[in-house]
Protein backbone atom coordinates (compact mmCIF):
# COMPACT_ATOMS: atom_id res chain seq x y z
CA UNK A 1 0.00 0.00 0.00
CA UNK A 2 2.75 2.31 0.36
CA UNK A 3 3.11 2.89 -3.58
CA UNK A 4 -0.46 3.48 -3.66
CA UNK A 5 0.30 6.19 -1.39
CA UNK A 6 2.88 7.17 -2.75
CA UNK A 7 1.36 7.40 -6.22
CA UNK A 8 4.37 5.53 -7.18
CA UNK A 9 2.56 3.82 -10.53
CA UNK A 10 6.14 1.92 -11.53
CA UNK A 11 6.10 0.87 -7.98
CA UNK A 12 3.11 -0.95 -8.12
CA UNK A 13 3.53 -2.94 -11.48
CA UNK A 14 7.04 -4.41 -10.09
CA UNK A 15 4.07 -6.73 -8.68
CA UNK A 16 2.52 -7.04 -12.38
CA UNK A 17 3.73 -9.29 -15.13
CA UNK A 18 2.35 -9.66 -18.78
CA UNK A 19 -0.23 -12.25 -17.11
CA UNK A 20 -1.36 -10.00 -14.43
CA UNK A 21 -5.03 -9.49 -14.89
CA UNK A 22 -6.99 -6.69 -12.80
CA UNK A 23 -10.74 -7.18 -12.26
CA UNK A 24 -12.18 -3.85 -12.03
CA UNK A 25 -15.75 -2.37 -12.05
CA UNK A 26 -15.17 -1.66 -15.48
CA UNK A 27 -14.02 -5.23 -16.64
CA UNK A 28 -10.54 -6.69 -16.95
CA UNK A 29 -7.15 -4.77 -17.11
CA UNK A 30 -4.60 -7.28 -18.24
CA UNK A 31 -0.94 -7.07 -18.68
CA UNK A 32 1.86 -4.46 -17.98
CA UNK A 33 0.76 -1.60 -20.98
CA UNK A 34 -2.96 -2.12 -19.54
CA UNK A 35 -2.40 -2.32 -15.92
CA UNK A 36 -0.27 0.87 -16.69
CA UNK A 37 -3.03 2.75 -18.04
CA UNK A 38 -5.78 1.60 -15.08
CA UNK A 39 -3.05 2.79 -12.69
CA UNK A 40 -1.73 6.28 -13.85
CA UNK A 41 -5.13 7.96 -13.70
CA UNK A 42 -6.37 6.48 -10.25
CA UNK A 43 -3.04 7.51 -8.29
CA UNK A 44 -3.59 10.55 -9.75
CA UNK A 45 -6.79 10.82 -8.46
CA UNK A 46 -5.68 10.16 -5.14
CA UNK A 47 -6.23 13.41 -3.01
CA UNK A 48 -4.13 13.80 0.16
CA UNK A 49 -7.58 14.38 1.72
CA UNK A 50 -8.70 10.83 0.28
CA UNK A 51 -4.99 9.33 1.43
CA UNK A 52 -5.43 10.44 4.84
CA UNK A 53 -8.74 9.26 5.59
CA UNK A 54 -7.70 5.71 4.37
CA UNK A 55 -8.82 2.44 6.01
CA UNK A 56 -8.14 -0.95 6.10
CA UNK A 57 -10.40 -3.11 6.90
CA UNK A 58 -9.67 -6.38 6.15
CA UNK A 59 -6.63 -8.24 4.40
CA UNK A 60 -6.51 -12.00 4.21
CA UNK A 61 -3.69 -13.65 2.47
CA UNK A 62 -3.71 -17.26 1.48
CA UNK A 63 -0.82 -18.38 -1.02
CA UNK A 64 -0.71 -16.09 -4.03
CA UNK A 65 -4.24 -15.07 -3.43
CA UNK A 66 -5.21 -11.36 -1.17
CA UNK A 67 -8.28 -9.96 -0.43
CA UNK A 68 -8.96 -6.60 0.52
CA UNK A 69 -11.51 -4.30 1.85
CA UNK A 70 -10.71 -1.10 2.45
CA UNK A 71 -13.37 1.93 3.07
CA UNK A 72 -13.89 2.83 -0.92
CA UNK A 73 -14.11 -1.03 -2.08
CA UNK A 74 -13.01 -4.53 -2.08
CA UNK A 75 -10.25 -5.58 -4.14
CA UNK A 76 -9.10 -9.16 -4.78
CA UNK A 77 -5.34 -9.65 -5.67
CA UNK A 78 -3.62 -12.70 -6.90
CA UNK A 79 0.54 -12.13 -6.44
CA UNK A 80 2.69 -14.68 -8.27
CA UNK A 81 5.97 -14.40 -8.84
Amino acid sequence: MEVIVAKDVDGILEDFTEDSVLFTLDGKVEGLTASRGFFEPYVAGLTDELLASFQMDRQEVHGDLAYIVWNAGTDTIIVQN
